[in-house]
């Protein structure tokens, strides 16, 4: 309780501040250094000097849920696109919700603002109404990712993916310069995070970001080859984006494209990838 309080302070403080200070205050308390933002090196400073400049109207696009959708069919085909139950401002009258279960409900400005309704048990419509009425806002000023807060709020809802006993595992693409360069595979979520890199070849990277490494196998994906052209099709507009794809068994799925993984604050194990990711980034 006392913990989530000073939470709040602190993220109503860190508003308050111009956007620079803000970052390099943030910047301090998660990687414990100053961040060089006139003249930046590693991928982390990157991710902020990005944040700092005002997105491309493709940044916006790609990162909304819903104006995403028609632009991967269009580039990619629309077996690539998750298909919408249903999208708009705000959800359709309770008699009319009739979506087979299991699906999620997303908003589409955000990252991370969703809720899983996976049995029939999960579906509490006053709880579900409480979260979309909070998601009708700006996305988490204070981390400055201000392409999401430029496209429409809407509500949307999907299929779920996968197996019901787990989240859907998907593959993250790092594409610097419209070259898939890493492959990112988060495991157990739900229960406890682990997180494993590959290169295109589908080699254990020497590194880590964040979480624990993931120790098991991981089996690669049977449609690796299409994955990396699809990321590398959509990475090409941009010195870099991180592509989330899905693998089914009809074939792979769109995700979501995101410009600032962690917003920038995820470290780097040995710190030293840290940079090496940021050459990359040309």
């Amino acid at each position: 309780m006392i913990k989530n309080i000073f939470k709040k302070i602190y993220r109503s403080i860190i508003e308050l501040l111009p956007p620079k200070l803000s970052i390099v205050i943030q910047f301090l308390r998660r990687l414990h250094r100053l961040p060089n933002l006139a003249n930046p090196r590693s991928f982390n400073e990157k991710i902020q000097k990005l944040k700092l400049t005002p997105p491309t109207d493709d940044m916006v696009r790609f990162s909304s849920k819903s104006l995403v959708k028609p632009i991967i069919a269009e580039i990619l085909g629309a077996d690539w696109v998750i298909p919408s139950y249903w999208q708009g401002q705000y959800l359709p009258p309770r008699e009319e919700r009739l979506w087979p279960v299991p699906f999620v409900i997303k908003a589409s400005h955000a990252s991370g603002w969703n809720r899983f309704v996976i049995t029939s048990k999960d579906c509490d419509w006053d709880l579900i109404e409480r979260d979309c009425k909070l998601w009708d806002r700006p996305f988490e000023p204070f981390l400055y990712e201000t392409w999401y807060n430029l496209s429409p709020r809407e509500i949307v809802v999907e299929p779920y993916l996968g197996e019901i006993a787990s989240l859907p595992l998907d593959f993250k693409f790092f594409v610097f310069n419209g070259n898939v360069e890493w492959i990112q595979v988060d495991t157990d979520r739900a229960t406890s995070h682990k997180r494993v890199f590959f290169d295109r070849k589908w080699n254990r990277a020497p590194f880590n970001i964040e979480y624990p490494i993931e120790t098991r196998e991981i089996a690669q994906p049977i449609y690796l080859e299409e994955m990396i052209s699809a990321a590398e099709t959509i990475g090409k507009r941009f010195k870099f984006v991180r592509v989330d794809l899905y693998e089914l068994e009809n074939g792979p799925k769109f995700g979501e494209a995101t410009f600032a993984p962690g917003s920038g604050y995820e470290r780097f194990s040995p710190p030293a990838f840290d940079l090496q990711f940021g050459q990359l980034w040309r």
